[in-house]
């Protein structure tokens, strides 16, 4: 799904921040929520 959609030009994925906005409507940020100790997930990368 992800391949068909790039190839379509509907999903980009960049770290250009100018690119990400100019593109489209939504912007989805992806970093690694490990757990913690407690099993929550450990947000410091989204924050």
């Amino acid at each position: 799904m992800v391949k068909e959609n790039q190839s379509e030009g509907r999903l980009r994925l960049t770290n250009d921040i100018e690119e990400a906005i100019d593109h489209g409507v939504f912007q989805f940020i992806a970093v690694g929520t490990p757990p913690e100790d407690d099993g929550l997930a450990d947000l410091q990368y989204v924050r």
